[in-house]
């Protein structure tokens, strides 16, 4: 008998779809992950190609709601668009990777939420296509990691990754 055959179709049976619950904790954004360092991810896009005019570092940007604090960012374009991580004040260290995909035509949104769809799997709050640790309730918790995509300006698409010390996004 072969394991490797009869494991994906036991298992969802056996555990159901939380057995295969996306983690939002563990989702990379072009190799870039919750938890780095700001060297890291530098040499992360570095890796990619993501250099030098492309990249920009913006220190000690600060927000006044609800709670004043003041983070890190780096910016950076790529060949589909903007990628925004930002930097917990704390711990120095990626809280929020945001992709906003540049949309070049009116198809393109759909185009993109199917990728993303195939890439992540159902999602857990269908009506926003958000992932999260849900509760027992069934609730998105506002202090754990999430997974978003949402609609941006124009034909644009919003790719983002928060762990959940930001707020809750406007769809979860």
């Amino acid at each position: 008998m072969h394991w490797a055959r009869i494991l994906p179709i036991a298992l969802p049976l056996v555990f159901g779809h939380q057995a295969w619950a996306l983690d939002p904790t563990i989702v990379d954004i072009l190799r870039l992950r919750l938890g780095m360092t700001a060297p890291a991810v530098l040499a992360h896009l570095a890796e990619q190609g993501i250099v030098d005019r492309h990249v920009q570092r913006k220190d000690g940007i600060c927000t006044v709601e609800p709670r004043r604090r003041c983070s890190a960012s780096i910016v950076a374009t790529t060949k589909d668009g903007i990628l925004t991580i930002d930097f917990a004040e704390a711990t120095d260290t990626a809280a929020t990777i945001q992709y906003q995909f540049t949309g070049r035509g009116v198809g393109e949104p759909a185009m993109i939420r199917e990728s993303t769809l195939n890439r992540f799997g159902p999602p857990d709050a269908p009506a926003s296509t958000a992932w999260c640790a849900r509760t027992a309730a069934g609730a998105c918790p506002k202090d754990r990691a999430y997974l978003s995509l949402r609609p941006g300006p124009g034909v644009s698409s919003v790719l983002v990754l928060d762990g959940g010390s930001r707020g809750e996004p406007a769809s979860r």
